[in-house]
């Protein structure tokens, strides 16, 4: 029978195994696909499409994620803040997603209104659908 000390030794590592795992796949969650120029989410098992770097309203983010074809759509608020990581990169979010925008758009939206994610805070914020200022556009699909 093991002792308290020993129990409490196998259990210390357990958890240090377990924190090294954590870290090295927290390292490797994005992965780039160059021939498609998207990104992987290995944890969550998508795959993004950063649009071109300009301000967009909901409307042109529509049909820029429509154009994409068959099985791209907009992100929803939560895939959104799935993205964030605060002190990461120059936005809070991985650099595989290039972008100089604070605000991503996503599907949601409310009357005139929808909602986008500030890359700032983490927050979900809603704007006028006519709004375009640093807020861009990802697509999202299931990995293929």
């Amino acid at each position: 029978m093991l002792n308290y000390q020993e129990k409490n030794a196998s259990i210390l590592q357990k958890i240090s195994e377990l924190e090294k795992e954590k870290e090295e796949l927290e390292k490797s969650r994005f992965m780039k696909n160059r021939s498609k120029n998207t990104v992987i989410d290995q944890l969550t098992n998508l795959e993004w499409y950063v649009h071109p770097d300009k301000d967009v309203t909901f409307d042109e983010a529509c049909k820029l994620t429509e154009s994409l074809g068959k099985g791209w759509r907009m992100p929803t608020v939560s895939e959104l803040q799935s993205l964030y990581q605060p002190g990461i990169g120059t936005r809070n979010i991985d650099p595989m997603f290039q972008t100089t925008g604070w605000w991503v758009w996503s599907i949601e939206k409310d009357g005139s209104s929808a909602f986008n994610v500030s890359f700032s805070s983490g927050n979900e914020v809603s704007n006028d659908r006519r709004y375009s200022n640093n807020t861009r556009v990802f697509g999202v699909r299931p990995r293929s």
